[in-house]
């Protein structure tokens, strides 16, 4: 029987890489295949939640949007959320499109202190609904 591969060597044949946000203090910790997620990022502009979100668009705040408005949990708790958004480093670069799969979990306040999840290059699913979307507009 072959023996499984560590969880982070799957995830980076997928194109993928897992994260840690700590909000208390703004830092990212990432998988060490975060760059072949972000290709053409910095690291430095990947370290703490309000680099990577100057990264991000059309929508900045995409990422502290979804965990604001999610209701109160107990501490400890994890809360799941999915979200989507394009990133580039800078405007003359292609955007890529990510989708964000995590789970915030609760400080004593109830509110988000820690959030980790998956982040994958999403590219192809995004041109595909924005054809079907033009698609839907116009009348042949």
């Amino acid at each position: 029987m072959p023996a499984v591969p560590p969880a982070s060597s799957i995830l980076a044949s997928l194109g993928q890489a897992t994260f840690a946000w700590d909000l208390a203090t703004d830092a990212i910790a990432w998988s060490d295949n975060v760059a072949a997620v972000f290709p053409d990022i910095p690291a430095e502009q990947l370290l703490s939640g309000a680099e990577f979100a100057r990264l991000i668009e059309p929508p900045r705040a995409v990422r502290s949007d979804a965990l604001a408005q999610a209701a109160p949990a107990a501490s400890g708790v994890a809360v799941p959320y999915r979200i989507e958004y394009g990133v580039r480093a800078m405007m003359s670069a292609p955007v890529i499109w990510i989708e964000e799969t995590g789970c915030w979990f609760a400080g004593s306040d109830g509110k988000p202190a820690r959030v980790q999840g998956i982040v994958r290059v999403n590219n192809e699913r995004h041109a595909r609904d924005e054809q079907l979307l033009k698609l839907s507009q116009r009348d042949p």
